[in-house]
């Protein structure tokens, strides 16, 4: 089966991913995870074509939740901004 490495790796990125690791850890102090477990997750894997989309679709979001981020960065800057100008013109 063929295999598009973004695909892999936002799936590891998962949130899915995270509780499949977290489930077979056991351990009293320091949570260990074994190559042999890791080897052994079940990866969910559609035909190349779905994984491509799915990468597609993924890139997209994460394209718009850095514009937003970039935004909201922008309108708190603003905010502060105004605020001192308030401030400003208040005391002056």
């Amino acid at each position: 089966m063929q295999l598009n490495n973004r695909y892999i790796a936002y799936y590891l990125d998962s949130g899915v991913a995270l509780e499949q690791a977290m489930k077979d850890t056991q351990s009293i102090g320091v949570p260990d995870l074994g190559i042999m477990k890791i080897r052994s997750f079940p990866i969910p894997l559609p035909p190349l074509a779905e994984q491509k989309r799915i990468v597609a679709k993924v890139d997209e979001l994460l394209a718009r939740c850095a514009a937003l981020e970039s935004k909201l960065g922008q309108a708190q800057v603003a905010g502060r901004q105004l605020t001192a100008a308030v401030l400003h013109g208040a005391v002056g």
